[in-house]
Formats: structure tokens, C-alpha cells, sequence
């Protein structure tokens, strides 16, 4: 029990059509995704991602296409949709080899924050480095600027499915959240978001009082 999965069930589904438009557009930035099944408000079954481990217990992390590519959807992703209370408890790695990036937990979507919270961008510092040695950082930066872009250009669909929603995501703002954001940033202030992200010190300080209160 906990949280109303019928929100994080629909969250679900727009990040399923985030990952449609990429692909449909050649992009081959994705979002892990995984079945949620509500039973009531607030009971239902998550589908247990495999192998899987919070980022917060990632000492260093590998570089790998897959680990870029998802990481690329999961934060262009979590920018769109407001995904807010992204501790290092809330994104998890998994996969055989752990190197896919996976959202958890949609208890704050569309910007809507706890008392506390980082930037919607909330690269860890130790993935920004792997990055950086492996050569790969700026072109992370430039695949996160086009993965927006792809979603700006088709943000009609992303927004009709949020709209097909409407029962589940009503109290929450989509799609005018959606609409915002898409509408109201460009390719190079996202590319300048995520330059500026690793040193926000509200994501440091975020990361700590979680870690205090668990």
C-alpha cells in the first residue's frame, strides 16, 4: 500500500509513448519501462525490474551504449513530465549487466514537489565522471537536446495520450504540464539545463536529507 498506482500506472503509459515517438523518429534514446496493475486506490502489483539496484548503491558507474541511451530517456523523460523526488532511491539500474537507467515511484509528476527537492535534472555527479572519461559527455548532452526536440515536434501525441488519461492524471495538470514545458524551452537551454545540473546543490542536498531520514 502506499501511493495511488493508478497515477504511476498512467505516468506508465507516457513514458511507453515517449519511447514510441523516439523510435518511430530513428532516436535511439529510451526509458525502461515495466507493468503496474492497480487494484484500488492505493494497492496493486509492480512488476519487479530485474537485477536491479537504487543509484544511490552504485559505487562507480560502466560506460556502455545501453547505460547512455537510457539515461538519455530516462532524464529527458523526467524533465517532460515534471518527475519530481528524484533521490537516488527513485532511479534505479537494471538489466543483466545493471546498465539501464529506470524511473520508480510517480508520487510527484507535473512539477508538483515535496517540501524539499532538486532541478528536474538530477544527473548523479559519479555518472556525469563516467561520462567524461569515456569521452561521451558532451554528446550526452547533445542526444538529451535532440531526444527533446524529437518530443517538442511531436508533443501533439504525447499530449492526445495524456489527454486519453484525463480520469487518472485530472488533479496532477496534464497535459497543459506537458504542453508547458515542451513549448517554453529550446533545444539549447535543455543542453544548458543539463550542463548545469551536476553542480545544483539543491540535488546534493536533497541527496542527504534522504539519506538522513532512511
Amino acid at each position: 500500500m502506499g501511493d495511488d498506482l493508478r497515477q504511476d500506472q498512467a505516468t506508465m503509459l507516457l513514458l511507453r509513448e515517449m519511447n514510441a515517438i523516439w523510435a518511430d523518429a530513428g532516436a535511439p534514446c529510451f526509458t525502461c519501462t515495466y507493468d503496474i496493475f492497480p487494484t484500488r486506490d492505493r494497492t496493486g502489483f509492480i512488476e519487479a525490474l530485474s537485477n536491479a539496484i537504487a543509484v544511490k548503491d552504485v559505487e562507480f558507474f560502466t560506460y556502455s551504449r545501453e547505460l547512455h541511451d537510457s539515461a538519455v530517456g530516462a532524464f529527458t523523460a523526467g524533465f517532460v513530465l515534471g518527475l519530481a523526488d528524484r533521490h537516488q532511491d527513485n532511479m534505479l539500474l537494471c538489466g543483466p549487466n545493471r546498465e539501464l537507467f529506470a524511473h520508480i515511484d510517480f508520487g510527484y509528476v507535473a512539477g508538483m514537489r515535496p517540501w524539499f527537492d532538486a532541478n528536474l535534472l538530477p544527473i548523479p555527479e559519479r555518472f556525469k565522471n563516467c561520462l567524461t572519461a569515456a569521452g561521451k559527455w558532451s554528446a550526452f548532452v547533445n542526444d538529451m537536446g535532440f531526444a527533446f526536440a524529437v518530443l517538442q515536434q511531436r508533443r501533439s501525441e504525447l499530449c492526445t495520450v495524456a489527454m486519453t488519461l484525463s480520469e487518472q492524471l485530472a488533479t496532477v495538470g496534464y497535459p497543459a504540464y506537458i504542453e508547458k514545458t515542451l513549448t517554453s524551452n529550446t533545444i539549447e537551454s535543455v543542453r544548458a539545463q543539463v550542463e548545469a545540473a551536476v553542480g545544483d546543490i539543491a540535488r546534493r542536498f536533497k541527496n542527504l536529507h534522504h539519506k538522513l531520514q532512511h
